[in-house]
């Protein structure tokens, strides 16, 4: 997790997952401006729908400086990286509240592999399709950046009207 300090450097908090273990317990009880994770292999090539739940869990709990900037970031053993932001907030809001408690999460969760097919198996080009359309379906009202190798471009992406998944160049 990280946090800008006043003089435009970041502070950040390591957290260790446990070795084979999917997940890290993300809390924290300051505000924050994102944060960024990693997928290793037999992972998903994509966010998962904890990364999801995670965002959320930030902000309904208060925990998001600025939505207009907050950053939650992967990078993958698929040799992929990405960025997800807050593109419009009332759909956001209305996502977030949504899947807060675990019941209703379960359900959004289980629409990832059983609806969308978003599964560690696929390609990148599947998740990345998958994940885009689940995005829209659900409304969540976020943006998806996708980075090159050296980390120094990053294109915000969209479904085309043939189901491809191209550049958006409107951020």
């Amino acid at each position: 997790m990280f946090s800008l300090d006043t003089i435009g450097g970041i502070d950040e908090t390591a957290l260790v997952g446990i070795a084979g273990e999917k997940g890290v317990e993300m809390n924290t009880t300051s505000i924050i401006d994102g944060f960024i994770h990693s997928h290793y292999t037999n992972l998903l090539s994509i966010f998962s729908p904890d990364d999801l739940f995670a965002m959320a869990t930030f902000y309904i709990g208060g925990k998001i400086n600025n939505t207009q900037t907050f950053t939650a970031g992967v990078v993958t053993a698929s040799g992929t990286q990405y960025i997800l932001m807050i593109d419009n907030l009332t759909k956001f809001d209305a996502f977030a509240n949504e899947i807060k408690d675990k019941e209703t999460f379960g359900i959004f969760s289980d629409l990832y592999e059983s609806m969308y097919h978003i599964k560690e198996t696929n390609t990148v080009v599947e998740n990345e399709t998958a994940f885009m359309l689940y995005l829209e379906s659900n409304k969540t009202g976020l943006k998806l950046f996708k980075g090159n190798d050296a980390f120094n471009s990053w294109k915000r992406k969209k479904v085309d009207e043939d189901g491809n998944i191209v550049d958006n160049p409107c951020n």
